[in-house]
């Protein structure tokens, strides 16, 4: 019998040595097709001065392409700036100016100050900080983008649609930041992107499910948006940004489906003088403001442009210049207001700028049983699917 047991623990141990890693190592998506690499700028680390990293997996360590290094699976590496100008890693060697990490297998995560990341990572010294570009697919992108920017517990037609109109916007605004070094940042300046932390296994499948998949308009990427909800009409391109060329599949239209969303109404106060003290420091001029009206609307709904009022003077300005400054406080440029005192109220509806993608609506058309292609046509009219490799 001991002899019995101790083949088997010799192998259980064996078949536990010989596991593969975690599934969140691993690619889920076979199907690719080619596979475009992409450059994002993780800003959060542009700040910093230094960086706790952790390898699943083994990296290289390669400056000017020749390897200098290995960061070694499961190991916690401090990473500091040398004399305010080179990379170095603690207890290695101090190394270049910029250094790259790239995995040895293709499958291996970073952790990055607590987040995980998956691809290869080019690290760099810029004025006695970080700058560090996560170099990976646009599938692995995508899982980390689309688990940031929607629910995950929202239908998975939602979700897929979400995949596509990402995927696109990705594909549409490569080299947004060429001059800096990569295509996209981690923020909303472009997309959020959240790394593996903000994956989920119903976020890979909806990705997979429509990996390559883009939209088109006259067999070119379409410009695509998308944000919270529209409040019950989605806005044309024109109007918000005040551009010249107008889109055909990006004019408002009636949206019946986003009304359970949580700031389908919502309300606002301003003081009088916080939006003086605000207004004068991008420039403005002005005495005490004692009133604030709206000059026109658009049929949409939305706020064209607003008035401030003062003892013996006034001035206009564009309601989404006044809600860039005011964006805490105001979800839209769809509302009404009411002066009061020393202050303004306001009443609104929807969050976010009103083009293209309605989140909310396409949540309550998935509720209806549509399918994200559905989805897609409701809100980006006019446009057709395609595979990016074919455009």
């Amino acid at each position: 019998m001991k002899s019995i047991r101790f083949i088997l623990i010799f192998i259980l141990i064996f078949l536990v040595g010989c596991a593969p890693p975690p599934s969140y190592y691993q690619r889920k998506n076979t199907k690719r097709t080619k596979m475009r690499k992409l450059k994002i700028g993780l800003t959060k680390t542009f700040k910093q001065n230094a960086l706790t990293l952790k390898a699943f997996g083994s990296y290289n360590v390669l400056v000017n392409k020749k390897a200098k290094g290995t960061l070694h699976d499961g190991q916690t590496y401090q990473v500091g700036i040398y004399q305010g100008k080179r990379v170095v890693i603690a207890k290695q060697k101090v190394y270049d100016k910029q250094i790259y990490l790239q995995g040895q297998t293709g499958g291996e995560i970073l952790e990055i100050n607590g987040v995980k990341y998956r691809g290869n990572f080019y690290i760099e010294v810029l004025k006695n900080r970080f700058k560090v570009i996560n170099h990976l697919e646009l599938e692995d992108y995508l899982y980390g983008v689309v688990g940031k920017e929607i629910i995950h517990s929202w239908p998975f037609e939602t979700i897929r649609a979400q995949a596509v109109i990402a995927r696109t916007y990705t594909l549409h605004n490569l080299n947004k930041h060429k001059e800096d070094g990569y295509d996209l940042t981690d923020n909303s300046s472009s997309q959020v992107y959240g790394g593996l932390n903000a994956e989920s296994d119903k976020i890979r499948k909806a990705v997979d499910k429509t990996v390559g998949e883009v939209i088109a308009y006259h067999k070119k990427l379409a410009n695509v948006y998308y944000y919270s909800s529209c409040g019950g009409h989605t806005e044309n391109i024109q109007n918000v940004w005040y551009i010249k060329k107008s889109f055909a599949y990006l004019r408002g239209k009636r949206c019946a489906y986003c009304r359970t969303a949580p700031v389908f109404k919502w309300e606002a106060k301003l003081k009088f003088s916080e939006i003086k003290t605000v207004l004068e420091k991008k420039g403005y001029k002005m005495g005490e403001i004692n009133k604030i009206k709206v000059r026109r609307y658009f049929k949409s709904g939305r706020v064209r442009d607003i008035s401030i009022h003062w003892r013996g003077g006034a001035f206009s300005m564009k309601a989404t210049d006044f809600r860039a400054f005011f964006y805490k406080h105001l979800k839209s440029t769809m509302f009404k207001l009411n002066n009061k005192r020393d202050s303004v109220y306001f009443k609104g509806k929807g969050f976010g700028h009103g083009v293209g993608l309605c989140q909310y609506g396409a949540k309550g058309m998935s509720d209806k049983e549509y399918s994200y292609k559905t989805i897609i046509k409701n809100y980006f009219p006019k446009t057709e699917f395609k595979q990016w490799t074919k455009l």
